[in-house]
């Protein structure tokens, strides 16, 4: 449930297969501009658009995407084990800092 304006927050809650109680999880979300929680994805679309590449690597975004999507689908499919050889991705990881990195914290507007 996205409740805007009314608390700030993401919440998610289901029921697992097997499991007796619900699972529930929630984040707060930044209700107003600079929306904080895009500041990163912003700043490296910003980086790849003013320097013509990517500001990290392409194949890192692929093997999260990858392993998601697998792990989702053994979930569906009972916990069944899926072979991943289009994983076998190698790259030259980057300084690239992730989002709640405490030593770069991104410098975001005040207006």
């Amino acid at each position: 449930m996205m409740a805007n304006g009314l608390c700030g927050h993401f919440a998610c809650a289901f029921k697992l297969k097997g499991v007796d109680e619900p699972v529930a999880t929630w984040f707060k979300l930044q209700e107003g501009p600079p929306f904080g929680h895009f500041s990163y994805l912003l700043r490296a679309i910003t980086e790849t658009i003013h320097n013509g590449k990517s500001a990290y690597p392409v194949e890192r975004t692929l093997l999260t995407t990858g392993i998601l999507d697998r792990v989702m689908h053994s979930l569906a499919d009972g916990g069944r084990r899926f072979e991943t050889p289009e994983l076998d991705v190698r790259y030259k990881p980057v300084d690239w800092p992730y989002a709640n990195h405490p030593e770069s914290p991104l410098e975001l507007p005040n207006d």
